[in-house]
């Protein structure tokens, strides 16, 4: 149904909206990080390594090779730990804001 009355875009609200997502993109940009930036490991650094493709190899048994396995482990656990807050602190929002727009609803006669 068209209303003249709904036609008005709050500038405000898409201001807001729009800065929410940029936070939200730089805030998981940031979980990755640690993920998909290179580091070294190794006994001299002389190995390179992404946590993103070295955290599926096994552990070699010689504790003398170079492993990028145990560092691998530990980035990829902080990026599932910031996304997870991400996930957590975006679903909070969500249930705060629905049930805000549910009280403030007038009940239907």
């Amino acid at each position: 149904m068209y209303d003249p009355a709904r036609d008005d875009v709050a500038t405000r609200t898409y201001g807001l909206r729009l800065g929410i997502i940029v936070i939200t993109v730089l805030a998981i940009a940031a979980a990755l990080m640690p993920a998909v930036t290179g580091f070294t490991a190794g006994p001299d650094s002389t190995t390179a390594c992404v946590a993103a493709r070295d955290v599926w190899h096994r552990a070699p048994a010689d504790a003398d090779t170079p492993s990028c396995v145990g560092e691998s482990r530990h980035r990829i656990f902080l990026t599932a730990t910031g996304l997870g807050a991400i996930g957590l602190v975006g679903f909070t929002t969500f249930v705060a804001g629905a049930t805000r727009r549910r009280r403030r609803e007038p009940a239907a006669a």
